[in-house]
Order: structure tokens, then C-alpha cells, then sequence
């Protein structure tokens, strides 16, 4: 997503230049009451079927879909139920629990590493020697 647009308010570039309208941003229930009237302007046009695709067996999808043939969803390469594998979601879950715990011994390291030793503070002779000019400005000598 453009995460540097969405930051400072505005739009994905791709629903900014979707020439059809098509793709629309938005919060979650804005995006269902407009897909809901998409669905009344699909009935209202004899497409008795029409339907919002936005499974509740997996929690939702990140893009819901308003579909005119919703009886049948395997011609958009929909599953009918979708639902997802616990075995998948429990990898995640752990792997996020141990994402979690590496981040924390990390800090505390890092919060040891400074209790024990402090901020680093540079030696005044590995410093490089300042010299003053005419206008009274520092240069530092290279070498």
C-alpha cells in the first residue's frame, strides 16, 4: 500500500488513478454500507444473486468483493467457505510470540550493555584538534 500517502491523509495512488472507480479506500464500515449499496444497485439491475464477499472465516479479508453473481463464486475464483487452517494460524501466532521474546532480551541487552558499561565517550586525544580561523569559526584539522 502507499503507506506514504495514507500517512499524511491521502488515498492509494491506485484507487486515485483507477479509471473505473472501481477500487475504493476506506474504513471498514464505510467500505460495507457502499459495497451494500452496490449490491441494492446490482438487485434493483435483476441481478438477484448479487452479494458482498467479505468471509467471515477468516476473519475477513483485507479487500471485499461486490459480487453479481454471488451463487456463483467459484467463476471468480472465490472459495464459497473459505476458512483458515488452525495448524497455519498457530505457526503465526508462535512465530509472533517468539518474534515478541527475541525483541525483549534484545532491550534488555541492550539496557545491561549500558547499565554496565554507559554511554561511549570519545577520548580528548583521539579527538581531532580544532583550529580557529579569522572569522572565529572552529575547523577541524584532518588528517
Amino acid at each position: 500500500m502507499c503507506v506514504d500517502r495514507v500517512e499524511v491523509g491521502l488515498e492509494p495512488a491506485c484507487v486515485k488513478t483507477c479509471p473505473t472507480n472501481a477500487i475504493t479506500w476506506g474504513t471498514k464500515d464505510d467500505m460495507v454500507a457502499l459495497a451494500e449499496q452496490k449490491v441494492d444497485r446490482l438487485n434493483d439491475r435483476g441481478f438477484e444473486h448479487a452479494t458482498l464477499y467479505d468471509p467471515a472465516g477468516v476473519g475477513g479479508t483485507h479487500m471485499m468483493y461486490v459480487v453479481p453473481h454471488g451463487d456463483r463464486l467459484t467463476d471468480y475464483d472465490l472459495p464459497e467457505d473459505p476458512t483458515a487452517a488452525p495448524g497455519a494460524l498457530a505457526a503465526l501466532a508462535g512465530l509472533k510470540q517468539l518474534g515478541m521474546g527475541m525483541m525483549g532480551l534484545g532491550l534488555l541487552g541492550t539496557a545491561l550493555h549500558y547499565l554496565k558499561y554507559g554511554p561511549e565517550v570519545a577520548d580528548e586525544e583521539d579527538a581531532a584538534p580544532a583550529l580557529e580561523t579569522v572569522d572565529g569559526a572552529a575547523e577541524v584539522e584532518s588528517t
